[in-house]
């Protein structure tokens, strides 16, 4: 079977009556716990709905289909985005504390970038005061093929069926392979642009939004020294002409606790580009044993080779040193367990 077909008239426009999940107290102070490691104010609000929708709709759904899995795949706070996987599915929440015009807008790349596109869209609205969250419909990642095309997309009310039941019937009796995902070795249109974090405009002082100054990333506590006995070699991140961070997370698997991860470049003799990528501890004594950092140079090609470092106890850094010739891409994975992080950039 490679797809499966529900009765026409199970859509949005019979109105149908949307479930309703109650949140409990953990619920909000694990959310207000999270959200308030966010230095971004504008931000805090949107991490802490995320989080409640993630610990509400968990519990609801885990409630509806115990014998199924469901663990938490990625939490994008940048895109205002959180994934779950439920068995082999990808499950992305679409968060909103009210819902009053007859759209929603989702960030492109949720949609067409490798990291973030999800097999089902689930719209979620939180009701704070009511301690309520609101599950009014799901959508198909191969039904989005319609949605326009911009950085921001407009997707229909109509266009989300509201029987919350055919997701169980989906990731019960639905193969994976009917709704195909961007894969990371297609040339999708815009995904791959958008997603890749351009390294050539840091040498003119650009740089993406969430990409800080180290003084802003790291605090006064954390290691300065660019020396780990995880690390490949001994390199000292100041002798690199231009440095970036930022600071990400691995949601509740950690606990909400915070790493900062830095890229350095600077000019080779060989008139390649040298790079140090690093995490580093933040607020803590030490990284998690066990915590990779994998680096993987043409990973958009056959050519593809990769190498990780791993923390070991008591290590506050790890690190990956290498040169590149000037337009490659390179891919750098933070990886904890099942939980990984990813960022793609190109010289």
């Amino acid at each position: 079977m490679t797809k499966l077909s529900l009765p026409p008239e199970q859509n949005f426009s019979r109105r149908i009556q949307p479930r309703i999940a109650w949140l409990e107290a953990e619920h909000y102070e694990k959310a207000n716990n999270i959200s308030q490691n966010i230095n971004d104010e504008k931000n805090q609000w949107r991490v802490y709905l995320n989080q409640l929708a993630l610990f509400g709709f968990e519990e609801w759904l885990q409630e509806q289909i115990p014998d199924i899995e469901i663990r938490h795949d990625y939490t994008n706070f940048q895109q205002k985005s959180v994934n779950l996987r439920v068995g082999e599915f990808k499950v992305q929440l679409i968060t909103v504390d009210s819902i009053y015009e007859n759209f929603i807008t989702i960030s492109q790349e949720n949609i067409t970038s490798p990291q973030f596109a999800a097999h089902f869209y689930v719209l979620v609205e939180i009701l704070e005061e009511a301690e309520q969250l609101i599950i009014h419909g799901i959508i198909r990642h191969d039904e989005l093929s319609q949605v326009e095309k911009s950085e921001i997309c407009k997707i229909p009310l109509s266009n989300f069926d509201s029987e919350i039941n055919n997701l169980f019937l989906y990731i019960r009796f639905l193969e994976i392979e009917a709704i195909p995902l961007p894969k990371p070795t297609e040339n999708i249109t815009n995904a791959v642009t958008q997603s890749l974090v351009n390294l050539a405009q840091w040498w003119s002082g650009v740089f993406e939004e969430s990409w800080q100054s180290l003084e802003e990333v790291l605090t006064p506590q954390t290691p300065t020294l660019g020396y780990s006995g995880a690390a490949r070699k001994n390199t000292n991140s100041s002798d690199f002409a231009v440095r970036r961070g930022k600071l990400f997370d691995f949601g509740l698997l950690l606990n909400g606790q915070r790493f900062a991860l830095t890229v350095n470049m600077r000019f080779e003799e060989n008139q390649e580009i040298g790079i140090l990528v690093q995490i580093l501890t933040h607020n803590q004594d030490c990284l998690p044993q066990g915590l990779k950092l994998r680096v993987t140079l043409n990973h958009n090609t056959d050519e593809a080779e990769s190498e990780s470092a791993i923390a070991r106890e008591y290590d506050q850094i790890i690190q990956l040193a290498f040169s590149e010739a000037v337009g490659k891409q390179f891919k750098v994975e933070a990886i904890y367990q099942d939980a990984v992080v990813i960022e793609e950039f190109v010289l």
